[in-house]
């Protein structure tokens, strides 16, 4: 009986340890992915008034938002594979996981939008890519708290 009690005691213990860490963790993850978000935006922006200021080619501004856009899947994957798992146990951070992830997709549609007009300079092109670059912006304002 002494051994069961030990064992079980143990197991517990093995539980919270196991769980040690995780609020700061879920912050880190959270900050780090809104800044991400944040950062992959401007950088985006940047580009696109370096091109309309003949700062940057067109080659220039296509790697630079290829780039961000491949860095952007790259992150995606890993929030996904993360929702599959158990981590997130509080539906909350799961919601804003998601969120996180449905913002950074509005982010791609205005790389994407970009490259379209770099490449056939037309004003419609331009219009799509303002409307994309708006879009992403409430989105990013309203998840990160700056409405």
């Amino acid at each position: 009986m002494k051994k069961f009690i030990f064992g079980l005691m143990l197991l517990f213990a093995m539980q919270v340890h196991g769980q040690s860490g995780k609020e700061e963790a879920l912050e880190a993850l959270g900050g780090s992915g809104g800044l991400l978000l944040y950062d992959t935006y401007l950088v985006i922006g940047e580009a696109a008034d370096a091109y309309v200021k003949e700062t940057y080619t067109a080659e220039e501004v296509e790697k630079i938002v290829q780039e961000q856009i491949g860095g952007i899947e790259t992150v995606q994957g890993q929030y996904d594979a993360l929702l599959a798992t158990k981590f997130l146990s509080d539906p909350a951070d799961s919601k804003f996981l998601r969120e996180l992830t449905d913002a950074f997709d509005l982010v791609v549609a205005e790389g994407k939008a970009l490259l379209d007009y770099v490449q056939s300079g037309s004003d419609a092109d331009a219009g799509i890519y303002e409307d994309n670059r708006s879009a992403a912006w409430a989105e990013i304002s309203r998840l990160l708290g700056f409405e």
